[in-house]
């Protein structure tokens, strides 16, 4: 018992030895269900896939796609410079490049929106028709072919048609799964969901660096191509381990005169109506973090490229792999924070869901007043990345306030036969979010950077303010 000083230490005050609570959330971790490293490790290729994919592609519709010569024959591709403006092979080159930075940008809004609204009729498909395996596998298969034809320059869009939907399939009832390892009320749900984030993070710190070192290898075919066969392990993971997973939930139903029968969903919704509209209010109230924090695939990986100083020795690290620091500090951060949430829990000073929320909304917005400020002009020197580091540290805690809290809150407070939509629900407002978040990059190319990320900060602080204020109001028709 002496023998291992990273679990004791010394409590003065009391005069006993105690727990270190960082050792404590690790040794705790065999005490979950065998159903959960299952998902988890699912997770994690699904991730790298969708990762490894997203930290390429803003970069190759700036470099390669929308370069002359090169995007007029992409199938599909007039819808899309019919909405955002054409660019013209013989436009002045300074001008073209900016158009052509606000297009990829308005587009990646565009597509991530759309990831993360497709969980919305996915999740009600789930819960009332299909089950949450039957859509899993749909989706992890769909997914896979999507991100095989974006290896192929002429079916890029079709590729990521093909991801939305399967993605749609696939996101809510993974996340569902699970919530529903657990008893209503058991503690260990929440440290599952972090247990299942880190996952999610696993994946996408190796999918920037294997898929980015591909494309400065071999090319972005490659790159695109390492992000299918992950998918494919994790759909093959997903399969072996489907007796250890939850089984599906059946649609509600209500007794009747000692019989059973089908409850209908408009039933479902006037009877928990003031809880999904106080859950819906708060998930909509996160949609300012989105537009703000999604900035980090979008004019972050531009600006990463142009204005980063990523030479470290006689080496220049490639662009893809800044996005590798957001998951990374994930592990770093994530384990200090239970930490901390558990002192604050045993003192009954821990702060509700949506106080939670809204010091990560507050963190989000100290990063970018901090990137701000250490912008210089356009066309001068580049930044250490050491402070682009630090910003996106601070990223990253914003989101550990936020996300993974809000599949907690999901998850503990919705009606049970609802659970996958509502989930559905938070990641609709993700879809707003990502829209948002691809409106606002369409300015970064025509704008002062600094005005940009001032613009960035003052959005997440106001919403900090609104979800301190409204979501206390929202709490109390939950809890």
């Amino acid at each position: 018992e002496g023998m291992q000083p990273l679990s004791i230490e010394i409590d003065f005050e009391h005069g006993r030895r105690r727990r270190n609570p960082v050792w404590a959330y690790f040794s705790k971790l065999g005490e979950h269900p065998k159903g959960l490293w299952i998902l988890a490790t699912t997770e994690v290729w699904e991730r790298f896939s969708y990762y490894g994919m997203r930290a390429l592609l803003v970069l190759y519709m700036n470099n390669v796609l929308f370069q002359p010569g090169e995007w007029q024959s992409v199938w599909g591709v007039r819808i899309f410079t019919g909405l955002y403006g054409t660019p013209h092979d013989d436009m002045p080159p300074l001008q073209r490049k900016r158009l052509v930075q606000s297009i990829s940008s308005n587009f990646y809004g565009l597509y991530t929106a759309l990831v993360y609204l497709t969980p919305l009729p996915g999740g009600y498909l789930s819960d009332q028709y299909f089950g949450q395996r039957k859509m899993v596998i749909f989706g992890g298969a769909t997914m896979a072919l999507g991100h095989f034809c974006l290896a192929f320059h002429d079916a890029f869009f079709l590729g990521l048609l093909l991801i939305i939907i399967g993605n749609g399939a696939f996101k809510p009832n993974v996340s569902t799964q699970v919530g529903r390892l657990y008893a209503d009320g058991d503690p260990k749900r929440t440290t599952a969901f972090f247990i299942f984030y880190c996952g999610i993070n696993f994946g996408a710190f190796l999918a920037p660096i294997v898929c980015g070192e591909l494309r400065q290898e071999v090319g972005y075919d490659a790159g695109f191509t390492a992000a299918g066969v992950g998918m494919l392990v994790g759909l093959v993971i997903y399969i072996a381990g489907w007796r250890l997973v939850p089984p599906d939930r059946s649609v509600a139903r209500v007794k009747n005169n000692g019989k059973e029968k089908k409850m209908s969903f408009w039933a479902q919704l006037r009877e928990h109506r003031y809880r999904v509209v106080a859950i819906v209010s708060i998930c909509f109230l996160t949609i300012p973090f989105w537009g703000v924090y999604e900035q980090q695939g979008n004019t972050i990986a531009v600006y990463g490229q142009d204005m980063v100083n990523r030479e470290i020795g006689g080496w220049t690290m490639p662009t893809e792999f800044l996005q590798s620091i957001n998951p990374f500090m994930i592990f770093a951060l994530t384990p200090l924070l239970n930490a901390l949430w558990a002192w604050q829990r045993k003192r009954l000073k821990e702060p509700s869901e949506a106080s939670k929320m809204a010091i990560g909304l507050l963190l989000l917005s100290v990063g970018y007043f901090l990137l701000m400020a250490i912008t210089g002009e356009e066309g001068g020197r580049r930044i250490s990345i050491a402070w682009l580091f630090l910003c996106i540290t601070l990223y990253t805690a914003g989101e550990l306030f936020l996300s993974p809290i809000g599949l907690t809150f999901i998850s503990n407070y919705s009606p049970a036969t609802m659970t996958s939509l509502l989930m559905g629900v938070w990641f609709f407002s993700s879809f707003v979010g990502n829209y948002m978040a691809g409106w606002l990059g369409s300015y970064y190319s025509y704008i002062p950077h600094r005005v940009f990320f001032l613009t960035l900060a003052v959005i997440a602080s106001s919403a900090s303010v609104i979800m301190f204020l409204a979501g206390r109001i929202a709490m109390r028709h939950i809890v």
